[in-house]
């Protein structure tokens, strides 16, 4: 399969791909393990966060020969900052974000910032490939003023 070229930075990479689909979703996995012995019901909303951006993240890559590369990361981004956010809802709701991290016993509710990551990484892939080289190959052609 040939996957689409983007006219910007960002380009189909596996490694890249993966990583960061599996790396920025790992932590959900690894909270509903912790989770399970206290709130079995919590923890299966936190698997679900954890398992439904990989899922989108595999059916993005899967069509990679028709999706740009820059598009398709903006979503998976997206994607995994509202998952983020729901599980950090569900965490908070069953009161059990102290058992994720204990250093919210004081203040459960400073997690939320971790939310915030996610709009400013969109910002900044945007600016990335607006102002990086990118692949000229890929760019649309000028067209020729006509004579």
């Amino acid at each position: 399969m040939n996957a689409k070229q983007g006219t910007g930075s960002f380009q189909w990479n596996a490694g890249g791909w993966f990583g960061s689909q599996f790396g920025s979703t790992l932590w959900l996995a690894a909270a509903a393990c912790m989770l399970f012995p206290k709130s079995p019901s919590a923890a299966a909303l936190l698997a679900f966060c954890a398992a439904a951006p990989n899922i989108v993240g595999c059916v993005l890559w899967t069509k990679r020969d028709k999706l740009a590369p820059y598009p398709a990361i903006q979503c998976l981004l997206a994607t995994i900052g509202v998952f983020t956010l729901l599980a950090i809802l569900a965490a908070d709701h069953f009161l059990l974000l102290p058992v994720i991290d204990s250093r919210l016993m004081t203040s459960p509710r400073r997690v939320y910032w971790v939310v915030c990551l996610f709009p400013v990484l969109m910002a900044w892939f945007a600016w990335l490939n607006k102002t990086r080289g990118g692949n000229p190959d890929a760019r649309p052609k000028a067209a020729s003023p006509a004579r």
